[in-house]
């Protein structure tokens, strides 16, 4: 069975990870990174493998 200190632990770690998930997201909505990219003709013509080699070099 889990102690209450570790119960604690696991809260305390919990709260820390969500509030830096909450500053994460309040910076990147202010970023110009934020908008999604602009989609190009190239993806709709070739499918899923000229998507993947067009943004990772596949």
């Amino acid at each position: 069975m889990v102690n209450g200190k570790t119960l604690e632990t696991i809260e305390r770690m919990k709260l820390l990870v969500l509030k830096r998930c909450e500053e994460r997201v309040q910076n990147a909505s202010g970023s110009m990174h934020s908008k999604p990219p602009e989609r190009s003709t190239y993806v709709h013509c070739h499918g899923v493998t000229a998507i993947l080699r067009h943004r990772h070099g596949l």
